[in-house]
Parts: C-alpha cells; sequence; structure tokens
C-alpha cells in the first residue's frame, strides 16, 4: 500500500515555495448548543489546536490514541508512538524513505 502520492506539482506551478502542512486527527465529541452560535467553545477543540500549532512538525500527520484504536490492523503499522500532549497520547506517521 502506498501512502505518499505527490498531490501539487510545485516546480511546474507559479508558486513560489513548497507548501507544509501538518495534519492531527482526533475522534472526539463537540457539545452543540443552539442557542449560542456565535462562538465554539470546547476544551477538546482547544487542545487540538494547540497540538497542532506548538506540538506538531511541519510535514507530519499526528493521530490521537481516540482515532488509533479505530484504525485497521494494517494501518497501524504506519504510526510510531509519540509524546503525550495535554495528557492524550499522541501518534505519529512515519515518514516514508525516498
Amino acid at each position: 500500500m502506498r501512502l505518499f502520492k505527490e498531490i501539487y506539482d510545485v516546480e511546474g506551478s507559479i508558486f513560489p515555495n513548497f507548501i507544509s502542512m501538518r495534519i492531527v486527527l482526533h475522534a472526539g465529541n463537540l457539545v452543540y448548543v443552539k442557542e449560542n452560535t456565535g462562538q465554539v467553545i470546547s476544551d477538546t477543540l482547544n487542545s487540538l489546536f494547540h497540538l497542532g500549532q506548538k506540538y506538531a512538525a511541519e510535514g507530519n500527520l499526528y493521530i490521537t490514541e481516540e482515532v488509533f484504536q479505530y484504525l485497521p490492523v494494517r494501518l497501524k503499522d504506519y504510526f510510531v508512538p509519540a509524546d503525550d500532549f495535554d495528557g492524550r497520547k499522541i501518534m505519529r506517521m512515519k515518514i516514508p524513505g525516498y
């Protein structure tokens, strides 16, 4: 199974730089309150924002333990344990060798 694929050809583009991203996935609940439609207040959402901004390194994909437990066995081998963040166990996807 090939998990790494070039999705954008920067060399043939007028875009001057490579695009670097951080991806963090979590499975959890977010409470919706109909009366308060102007803001979303959630400790889970806040924690994930900080995980993406303060912890996640560019060019990496991270998942929380809650996501990892639902992965098919074949995909679990593509992840390695990373440090805990805000009391959550974090897994990082292995970086493919070229």
